[in-house]
């Protein structure tokens, strides 16, 4: 229930102050808004699969007084995500102080992005609510945090403070292997791109991307980057894969790129950002743990949505036909950033979907177990437990 009265809350802000402009009271309520989100997410109770996960290896890691011993290294996590830990454990040994610092770290990181960056903040929060809150505060913790960190350097990369933007990105990479890509966004934003070009590179990966799955698997190399990039290189594209691919990493961002920039001309300063996230898509079909890269990204697409609901509504000759389609435009963005979360996961717990891993929920304050949720993530982790 608490999901859909923040959502019916959001729903509500986004008319009032982005629809129909009232300013009265709209910084108070985007601060209450970053707070009410924070709290969701830093006092939930087993909340999320990747959390469970987390909260397995927690007591393994080493407080401050610890740092320098054996304990990280025996878990290959990342030097900042450990001292991340040592200082929550400083303040208590209790789980929840990790999830509190990291929601207010990844949130208040992209609350201020999306207020830097678009007139529409309440828009751009509730698709961020919709589309990947959930996913950056109680699955991929670590990621998230390199995400935030990537989208506050943004600012240098538009100012071509390079030095700046690449300590930056180190700092992302001490907290996530996954942030590699920051290193190369800035000469991949240099690069003249189009649909035809994105076709030719996944069509490539579809024919040739089994032999350089064939060589990966070769080479013996350890260290934690080369393990993860392993554990997703058992994945063999199905046809229905192949597909969705092709439909929401390449042509769903070009139709954003197309409407934005053809019919409805908004000026962006983000439109080549656009084009990498195309380019990182189509690549792909040859390596599926490359859409990883793609959470750097996923929060500035959610700007040029924003952007692209004002802009038809606006755009309408009459205000029926633009709120129509502002509407519209809306319901599909929310059918496919949300239709995975309602997968059946049926094979791994009877009645189960993907969403079992955040609903119910529950908080510190009741401390209630979902028995569906517990038995998922252990059916979905087998393999990683086994390891553990």
């Amino acid at each position: 229930m608490i999901y859909f009265i923040i959502l019916f809350l959001l729903l509500f802000f986004t008319l009032i102050y982005d629809f129909l402009k009232v300013k009265s009271g709209k910084k108070m309520v985007y601060y209450i808004v970053l707070i009410g989100l924070i709290c969701l997410s830093g006092f939930r109770y087993r909340v999320g699969g990747d959390t469970l996960m987390y909260m397995i290896v927690h007591p393994r890691l080493p407080s401050l007084s610890e740092l320098g011993s054996n304990h990280a290294i025996n878990e290959k996590l990342q030097p900042l995500w450990i001292f991340f830990v040592a200082v929550s454990k400083s303040i208590t040994e209790e789980f929840y102080m990790i999830q509190l610092l990291h929601a207010i770290i990844i949130n208040t990181l992209i609350f201020n992005f999306i207020k830097s960056n678009t007139k529409y903040i309440f828009t751009a929060i509730l698709l961020y609510y919709i589309g990947y809150y959930g996913y950056f505060n109680f699955e991929i913790l670590r990621e998230s945090i390199a995400v935030a960190i990537f989208l506050y350097s943004i600012k240098f990369i538009k100012n071509k403070k390079w030095v700046a933007y690449y300590i930056i990105s180190l700092l992302a990479l001490s907290v996530h292997f996954s942030a590699i890509v920051l290193f190369v966004i800035p000469l991949l934003l240099k690069l003249k791109f189009n649909l035809s070009r994105a076709l030719i590179i996944f069509i490539l990966g579809v024919i040739f991307g089994v032999f350089f799955i064939k060589i990966l698997f070769s080479l013996n190399v350890g260290g934690g980057l080369v393990e993860s990039i392993k554990l997703y290189l058992d994945y063999k594209p199905t046809f229905y894969g192949l597909i969705s691919i092709l439909v929401l990493y390449i042509l769903y961002p070009w139709v954003i790129y197309k409407i934005s920039n053809y019919y409805l001309k908004i000026e962006s300063n983000l439109n080549n950002f656009l084009n990498v996230y195309i380019l990182i898509g189509a690549s792909t079909s040859f390596f599926f743990i490359f859409f990883r890269f793609l959470n750097y990204l996923t929060p500035i697409l959610f700007l040029f949505i924003a952007e692209i609901i004002h802009g038809v509504y606006r755009k309408g000759k009459l205000k029926q036909v633009g709120l129509t389609s502002g509407i519209l435009t809306f319901i599909i963005f929310s059918v496919i950033h949300m239709n995975a979360y309602f997968s059946d996961t049926s094979q791994f717990v009877e009645s189960s979907r993907w969403y079992s891993r955040w609903y119910p929920y529950y908080s510190i304050f009741d401390k209630e177990i979902d028995e569906t949720r517990e038995k998922l993530v252990i059916e979905q982790n087998k393999f990683q437990l086994k390891k553990k």
